[in-house]
């Protein structure tokens, strides 16, 4: 209770003072013993070092008069938002719990110095963009778990003084870093670095051009096409197929009685065929004529006695014709 007595103290004595900076040291500080109202001070410097917090008051990220913040030694894991701070020029998060940086860290243009140093930050856990800090002068990133370099972050910082000793190198020319090296052979060792990154890409390369052999190249496979034998089978007429498709129908074998009495049965006429006189026989209407008796032989099988269901029946002319054959 007593550091939240000492924080709204000091906040009231800058409001009262017009004061520039708020520096706390030692103490144990929470996020929201900070009041929301903090955010309209227009301080220059902000410092809350050794104080456990393990999350940036939301209510800082709205300072935007800030050109210094100092948040080391606390148990930060994240510093998200970091970018809402245009002014800032100088940026302390060393010996916290970082183990990645954001990438809106890269919209602070103004920050000349920038100690993250004491993390467990990665070269993965860089922002892309890192070249992206053109004000940018000042980096520690010592003792971190940097093992590897992109190239492009490592121009970069060829050309900025950078602190780099105490990471798990495995490049054997950035294990020489040490911390009683200068700047200038920090620098020498980085463009050493790039030479080999480079020298090692050439290297591959010419091999595969020496050696042919070792480039696979693509082989085009042949595709032969398997000729299909196709049936000239004319196409069936609607007739045919619903001939087909009745013949194959079960008929059953036997009826019931009730269904055997309703089958009407067929009967063969008997009745002469009457026919009209021809030029060779006399005009008489009564005559009629048998044609298989008069004939003595039997019909063709071409000659039908009657004609189809909805047609006429050949006409007696025809019949006595044909009987006479």
């Amino acid at each position: 209770m007593g550091n939240q007595v000492s924080v709204e103290k000091s906040i009231n004595s800058v409001k009262q003072n017009s004061e520039k900076s708020i520096t706390h040291r030692g103490v144990l500080l929470e996020a929201k013993w900070i009041p929301e109202d903090a955010a309209l001070l227009k301080l220059d410097s902000l410092q809350l070092i050794r104080m456990s917090l393990e999350v940036v008051p939301s209510v800082i990220f709205r300072v935007e008069t800030l050109t210094r913040l100092n948040l080391s030694g606390n148990k930060l894991v994240s510093i998200t938002k970091i970018g809402s701070l245009k002014s800032l020029e100088y940026l302390d998060v060393a010996c916290n719990c970082l183990d990645y940086l954001p990438d809106d860290l890269c919209l602070l243009e103004n920050l000349k110095e920038l100690l993250i140093n004491g993390n467990q930050l990665t070269a993965r856990s860089l922002p892309y963009n890192f070249e992206a800090l053109k004000s940018l002068k000042v980096l520690d990133i010592s003792n971190n778990k940097l093992a590897t370099l992109e190239t492009n972050v490592a121009l970069f910082w060829q050309t900025i003084s950078v602190t780099l000793y105490g990471n798990p190198w495995e490049n054997a020319t950035l294990l020489k870093i040490n911390q009683s090296m200068t700047d200038e052979e920090v620098q020498n060792i980085l463009g050493k670095y790039l030479e080999g990154q480079s020298g090692g890409i050439e290297e591959s390369v010419k091999s595969h051009v020496k050696n042919p052999s070792n480039i696979t190249k693509p082989t085009r496979q042949k595709i032969e096409a398997t000729p299909v034998a196709i049936k000239n089978s004319p196409a069936k007429s609607r007739f045919e197929s619903d001939l087909e498709s009745t013949l194959k129908q079960k008929v059953p074998l036997k009826t019931s009685n009730e269904e055997a009495s309703n089958i009407t049965k067929p009967v063969a006429n008997t009745s002469p065929i009457e026919t009209s006189p021809t030029k060779d026989e006399p005009n008489s209407d009564n005559t009629s004529v048998d044609v298989l008796e008069r004939s003595g032989a039997p019909l063709k099988t071409a000659v039908r006695a009657s004609g189809p269901r909805g047609r006429k029946g050949p006409s007696p002319e025809f019949i006595a014709k044909n009987a006479s054959m």
